[in-house]
């Protein structure tokens, strides 16, 4: 299942706008909430535990989702982030989130005035005062996977770029990999370097 039921900030300067809020946490608690009350209305329906939760998100939307594993009353099978515009301070660990297992992603962050492949937006996200948590740091404890990709093989193409396509988009993520982590296997959405 797909969830986006959330309103994103706006790109301060990009959208032409001087709203700040991606630097904040207004967004992100309350699109942590719908996604809690989704979650909940999951389980409530299913009853059981005969399916797999997984929460698979990307840049701002990895620092939203990452406040609802941290509510008492949910619990995922695995938490994956892609591109991450940092997780809340208040998660300065994996072990913060209730899931069982934790993976995180990351093009080579490069700044915006930097020539070359890579993330240049990631980073900038982090500069937040409340979202600083890079979740690919070793320090924090998640099991981090390449992006590198892997020379012919056409599902495993390397990360040159924040964005998020599929396949047909060289240099951008493809569904494979989060079936990767989902599934409990990241060393084959490609290893780390």
């Amino acid at each position: 299942m797909s969830w986006v039921g959330y309103s994103t900030p706006p790109q301060p300067v990009i959208q032409g706008q001087l709203d700040f809020g991606v630097l904040g946490t207004k967004y992100q608690r309350d699109g942590s909430e719908k996604l809690a009350n989704a979650l909940r209305g999951l389980e409530a329906s299913r009853g059981d535990d005969s399916y797999s939760n997984n929460i698979v998100a990307h840049s701002y939307g990895s620092t939203t989702a990452a406040y609802t594993p941290t509510k008492p009353d949910i619990h995922v099978d695995t938490f994956t982030t892609i591109g991450s515009a940092g997780l809340p301070d208040s998660v300065d660990n994996a072990s913060d989130l209730h899931a069982d297992h934790v993976y995180a992603g990351q093009a080579q962050n490069i700044w915006v005035f930097e020539p070359g492949r890579g993330d240049r937006r990631a980073q900038t996200g982090r500069l937040s005062w409340s979202h600083g948590q890079d979740p690919t740091d070793p320090d924090f404890d998640a099991t981090a996977f390449g992006t590198d990709g892997v020379p012919g093989d056409d599902e495993k193409l390397s990360v040159d770029d924040h964005n998020v396509h599929t396949k047909e988009m060289r240099g951008t993520w493809t569904p494979t990999r989060s079936r990767s982590t989902t599934s409990g296997r990241p060393r084959r959405a490609t290893l780390r370097r």
